[in-house]
């Protein structure tokens, strides 16, 4: 809690010691369908929108991981990671915020998307540029990133290499591993 944060801060501060702030850590993955170009979104609960699968990382566990996890929970798809799209990190006076969001595809393409609501979500679906359009035209869309990503993506930017997250002490990058990730864009259906 912010109270048992404040609290530590001010008890090393009192020691004449420097406290670690905490850093709240979010996975995120924009997920494109490798033959239809389609884009993986969420329903989210209370009317919040659609939007791209991610929520926090749990104790003991990758970015990587989490963003795994979270799109299985949410969409009910297996996901493969791509590549790193962007590291995020925000300060707000004596806490943070971290996000990564990756780049995926469905591990199956044929895979169907859940369709029950869960606690998780109201369910997923296969989404053009134009239907997150239409979305956002009325305001259905939580926010502006999924359709952001989906745009980066399909004008050719490119996804650093997943090793860019490696364990402290690993290698730069991973001999041979190229130094971006591109993606084909099948024409839209």
């Amino acid at each position: 809690s912010r109270a048992k944060h404040d609290c530590v801060m001010a008890s090393a501060a009192a020691r004449g010691e420097r406290a670690m702030w905490v850093t709240v850590q979010f996975a995120l993955c924009a997920v494109r369908h490798p033959r239809t170009g389609r884009w993986l979104c969420v329903e989210e609960k209370k009317n919040r929108g659609w939007w791209i699968a991610g929520g926090g990382v749990d104790y003991g566990e990758t970015f990587a991981e989490a963003a795994v996890r979270e799109v299985k929970e949410e969409t009910s798809i297996d996901v493969r990671l791509k590549g790193v799209l962007k590291v995020e990190h925000s300060a707000f006076g004596k806490s943070a915020r971290m996000r990564v969001i990756f780049l995926g595809e469905p591990a199956d393409p044929d895979q169907e998307p859940k369709s029950v609501p869960d606690a998780e979500s109201q369910g997923a679906a296969w989404l053009s540029v134009e239907d997150m359009e239409r979305l956002a035209a009325g305001r259905k869309l939580r926010g502006a990133e999924p359709l952001e990503w989906a745009k980066f993506v399909e004008a050719g930017g490119l996804a650093a290499p997943l090793s860019i997250l490696g364990d402290e002490g690993s290698a730069a990058r991973a001999v041979g591993e190229p130094a971006g990730v591109t993606v084909e864009v099948p024409a839209a259906s």
